[in-house]
């Protein structure tokens, strides 16, 4: 486990448990945001190479 992994383990544990639900639901909002944006660009990607192939 790296230096800021372990960093943010140790600061976890400090936390309440109503604290914590914060924290995931934030990391939940983050993953599914990275989710959203790489599909867009995936969907583009592949309209843009569509376009290639037509063109």
């Amino acid at each position: 486990m790296d230096a800021q992994t372990q960093l943010v383990a140790e600061l976890y544990k400090t936390l309440n448990d109503a604290q914590k639900q914060e924290v995931l639901s934030m990391i939940d909002t983050l993953l599914s945001q990275q989710l959203n944006d790489q599909q867009s660009l995936d969907s583009h990607s592949s309209a843009t190479e569509k376009q290639d192939s037509i063109a």
